[in-house]
């Protein structure tokens, strides 16, 4: 099995703890972005980190990730984008579920819930140790898109927060 990981923080658009309901957005946003088909493996450690914090805290995992609505397609995290993203329908619409490094969601982001959008230096700043920054993003559709090219959907995404995890020594 691959190194396990810890979530050691919940971070904010801008840097801030966040409360545990905010903290449960982050994880089912992250549990969404990476669909369990794709991600059912043993050697993805962040998807069953996500999983495994969700069955902590009393949710069922595949309860959280079904109530995002129909899943309609997922782009997996590949060496050129260090990031994974899934489509779910919804009645009125659809949501895009984004999550990967900072360093390529913070790019692709034009607003952040609760601030003012950070700089990718900025948000490097909030890691206090060696560890891992991963944001998580959305984008909201009043209708299904009609261009499903992953390089269109993932742009103009809103910065929902970011999860900092570390390597289980």
């Amino acid at each position: 099995m691959a190194h396990a990981m810890t979530i050691t923080h919940y971070l904010s658009p801008t840097g801030q703890p966040l409360g545990a309901g905010e903290q449960f957005r982050l994880l089912e946003i992250a549990l969404r972005a990476m669909d369990a088909v794709a991600y059912a493996t043993p050697g993805s450690a962040f998807y069953w980190t996500i999983v495994a914090t969700l069955r902590d805290a009393g949710y069922d995992p595949d309860a959280v990730r079904d109530q995002g609505g129909h899943l309609l397609q997922t782009w997996l995290l590949t060496q050129q984008r260090l990031l994974s993203s899934a489509l779910y329908l919804l009645p009125g619409g659809a949501t895009l579920y984004v999550t990967g490094g900072h360093e390529q969601i913070i790019p692709r982001c034009t607003v952040a819930l609760g601030g003012e959008l950070p700089s990718v230096a900025a948000a490097a700043s909030f890691l206090s140790q060696p560890a891992q920054l991963i944001a998580l993003a959305i984008r909201e559709f009043s209708s299904l898109p009609a261009d499903l090219e992953r390089d269109e959907l993932e742009l103009e995404l809103t910065l929902v927060g970011f999860v900092v995890i570390e390597l289980a020594r």
